[in-house]
């Protein structure tokens, strides 16, 4: 849960000073997940590149924590 809540209080500076949507932020930040947790997310993706952005991350993250 420690990490979720500094998690989402980064991707919330970041997308304030402008970044949208931070793939590779995403990317990094997925690592730190189990392996089911970065399958989950991934299917959301439909095998494109990543077009969510940081806030979208930064709410899915307080729903697994909260699960």
């Amino acid at each position: 849960m420690k990490f979720v809540i500094e998690a989402r209080s980064h991707l919330f500076d970041l997308s304030r000073l402008g970044g949208d949507c931070g793939g590779d932020i995403i990317e990094m930040m997925c690592e730190k997940l189990s392996h089911a947790e970065r399958r989950e997310w991934n299917l959301g993706r439909s095998g494109e590149i990543e077009t969510r952005g940081l806030n979208v991350f930064g709410d899915w993250l307080r729903e697994i924590a909260n699960s």
